[in-house]
């Protein structure tokens, strides 16, 4: 029972998180790429790596000036999320890896894009909290 419960509780709250981080007052401003169709089976997750190789500094930093000056890559991603999920096509996500990779890597991916497209700044919960400095989430 355990098992199926974290199943469903795992894959549902990453998506309210997406789902409330998406649609929180503002908006997301910005580019918002059109969706990019999956070849083959499965759901390739490279082009993600090759972007994060590229600005992740050796320090652990990520270098935005970089992503804005060349985000071709990483735009495509972010319309590869968009066009293919496991809610649009769930055979490409057959075990529960695959969705939780899926939904972890498109959390990480619209962080560092609300970064991106609202950098410099100091504290990515002040962006969107309108300056409060309440340290959590307001919903």
């Amino acid at each position: 029972m355990s098992l199926i419960h974290s199943r469903v509780i795992v894959p549902f709250a990453v998506i309210l998180v997406c789902v409330l981080f998406w649609f929180r007052p503002g908006g997301i401003e910005g580019p918002r790429p059109d969706p990019v169709q999956q070849q083959g089976k499965g759901f390739d997750h490279s082009l993600w790596t090759q972007v994060l190789s590229r600005i992740v500094q050796p320090d652990g930093s990520i270098d935005y000036a970089a992503l804005r000056t060349d985000s071709g890559d990483f735009d495509r991603y972010l319309g590869m999320l968009r066009g293919t999920s496991p809610g649009s096509a769930p055979h490409r996500f057959r075990s529960s890896d695959d969705r939780l990779a899926y939904y972890l890597n498109a959390y990480n991916a619209f962080v560092v894009a609300a970064i991106r497209d609202h950098c410099p700044i100091k504290n990515v919960q002040e962006e969107y909290l309108g300056g409060a400095s309440s340290g959590g989430f307001l919903f």
